[in-house]
């Protein structure tokens, strides 16, 4: 989220847990986008030296026969750098996940663990009501069910909503 600063009302009780999770996942994506390009750009220079050998070999058979050939190579060569490029996106997303939920994980050995399971609770209950079934996760963290509706504060799922956040807000 950005802005100014925000007008006065109640602390959210998670915002420093939010803040470092951000700041993880902003340093984590910086890195990730950097492998990503990096593996991209190999992926491309070796697409087109591909290409290039291929064109050569096509001239050599003869102008009709070539243009078709080019065009096939250069669609499949091209399919082909997209889905490695995808691939190798896919596989910094996941790190990035695993690496978030690995960071967010070890709050639960830290003193301030229960403070924070508390006000997790206490705003589960805000969202849900008095009777709503507070179910310890455990990997940490809570999840709530009330009447027709149910809450999720598993660390997990915060830190994959923070991943999500950081990555939407470095999108170009």
């Amino acid at each position: 989220m950005s802005g100014g600063p925000r007008p006065p009302g109640p602390v959210d009780p998670l915002e420093p847990l939010r803040q470092a999770l951000r700041r993880a996942a902003h340093e984590e994506a910086a890195q990730v986008l950097a492998r990503a390009d990096e593996t991209a750009r190999a992926i491309v220079a070796q697409a087109r030296r591909e290409a290039e050998l291929i064109r050569e070999q096509a001239r050599a058979a003869g102008a009709a026969q070539a243009a078709e050939v080019v065009a096939v190579q250069r669609a499949r060569v091209g399919r082909e750098a997209r889905s490695l490029v995808l691939a190798a996106q896919r596989a910094e997303y996941d790190a990035l996940r695993a690496a978030a939920r690995a960071a967010v994980a070890r709050l639960r050995i830290e003193p301030e663990y229960p403070a924070v399971r508390a006000r997790m609770v206490a705003r589960l209950r805000e969202l849900l009501g008095p009777q709503a079934q507070i179910i310890d996760d455990p990997g940490g963290g809570v999840m709530a069910i009330g009447p027709g509706r149910s809450a999720d504060f598993t660390l997990a799922r915060l830190a994959d909503r923070a991943v999500d956040v950081v990555l939407a807000e470095e999108a170009p």
